[in-house]
């Protein structure tokens, strides 16, 4: 058996980027790998941009000559942490980088889910950085929380919501409890950390199908007002509607098959947290309005994308989202550009009608029944009414003073 190097290696090297040039280091040491065993690793870390001028480099900037001094430091380090072929201490920054390998590749999450995470444990590890896991402390982690309630949301200057920074810290207890099964260690002192409380706005704001019909009105082309449509009726997502094409419209059928969403990085996946193919029954108006729209597209073949940019791409998720308020603002529905999505629309305008929940959760491909439990409220309950009002029934047949007062028909009418 080869023996396995003991010391780490590396090198500097400098990449033509976008806007500019920059300095990475690359090195091998030994560490966890993704397939569970212990062995030579090569890792690659960024270290920031690089500095053509002449004299020292402003923070955050390197030459070659501190990029190299910045490869010792890191191989120091790493020297340090690997003892007897064992990590010696983990950092923070490692459990983080550890953990979202898992969700990655083992939990295999969506890649949306997966882009918020990276977010928010860039956030941690930028604040918790090199530590040691075992050090850190419930009060490390309120003096975080504290932190991220006064700074708010980048770039906007808003103050985070208490749901958010309850998510900032379950995903901070996921990452100790990824590193209590990677490496033993046992420490997680998020859950010594109270959570904020979340009283929430208390009610839900939708379209009624009439200002739906405002916003298609509204569309720029007709194009969007049948994005929109399809939207509201049929209940399908963003990415859903992006990547839907002609093959799976089942004219004759009426129904479309759902089976990818555009995600990430213009790349496919299957659509829905349940990760299921579902088959969406379409409303006869949708259905003579998606016919209409492939006899007027030019893009009308069996794989070409039912919603497309003039060369025949997929659309920009930053784009139809400016477009859909501008939609919203010409049908005088400004302040609704905060309602809940299309689907949550469906859920309304469907529970409304009284179909029933295991229905309209098949329709919205949701994983757990609880979801769709949540909108059911919009559901008409005639009967318990009439119980309700069967139970009262015999205090009206004799009222007292003061409810045959209330009850008594007011003067003029």
């Amino acid at each position: 058996m080869r023996p396995q190097p003991t010391a780490a290696t590396g090198h500097v090297r400098k990449e033509r980027k976008t806007k500019g040039e920059v300095w990475y280091v690359r090195y091998r040491t030994l560490d966890h790998r993704q397939d569970g065993t212990f062995g030579p690793t090569q890792k690659t870390r960024r270290l920031g941009p690089h500095w053509p001028k002449a004299g020292r480099p402003p923070a955050g900037y390197f030459t070659e000559r501190t990029a190299n001094d910045e490869l010792v430091r890191i191989l120091d380090a790493e020297r340090e942490r690997v003892v007897g072929g064992r990590p010696a201490v983990v950092t923070f920054r490692e459990a983080a980088d550890e953990w979202l390998r898992y969700v990655e590749h083992d939990r295999r999450v969506r890649s949306s889910t997966l882009g918020d995470y990276r977010r928010t444990a860039t956030l941690l590890a930028a604040h918790f950085g090199d530590v040691a896991v075992e050090q850190i402390t419930p009060q490390d982690v309120e003096a975080y929380k504290a932190a991220i309630a006064e700074r708010g949301r980048q770039g906007t200057g808003r103050k985070l919501a208490p749901r958010t920074i309850n998510r900032h810290l379950v995903i901070l207890g996921d990452i100790f409890k990824r590193a209590e099964r990677k490496w033993g260690i046992v420490h997680n002192p998020a859950v010594r950390v109270e959570k904020m409380r979340d009283k929430g706005s208390g009610r839900l704001t939708f379209l009624t199908p009439d200002e739906l019909a405002r916003v298609v009105s509204s569309a720029a082309t007709p194009q969007d007002g049948l994005l929109y449509l399809m939207a509201g009726m049929a209940g399908l997502r963003l990415g859903e509607l992006m990547a839907l094409c002609w093959r799976v419209v089942d004219f004759v059928g009426g129904v479309v098959r759902v089976e990818r969403s555009l995600a990430l990085h213009d790349r496919f996946e299957q659509p829905t947290k349940s990760y299921k193919t579902r088959s969406v029954d379409l409303a006869p108006e949708l259905l003579t309005a998606l016919a209409m729209h492939r006899n007027r597209t030019v893009y009308s073949d069996d794989d070409d994308l039912v919603f497309v940019q003039a060369d025949g791409t997929w659309l920009n998720d930053f784009e139809v989202r400016v477009d859909l308020y501008a939609a919203l603002k010409a049908a005088g529905l400004g302040h609704k550009r905060e309602a809940e999505g299309a689907d949550r629309f469906v859920f309304q305008t469907l529970a409304a009608a009284g179909v029933p929940v295991t229905e309209i959760q098949e329709l919205m491909g949701h994983a757990h029944v609880m979801t769709t439990q949540t909108y059911m409220h919009f559901a008409p309950r005639k009967d318990r009414a009439r119980r309700i009002g069967a139970a009262f029934s015999n205090a009206f047949e004799v009222p007292t003073a003061g409810m045959t007062a209330l009850l008594a028909p007011v003067a003029g009418d």
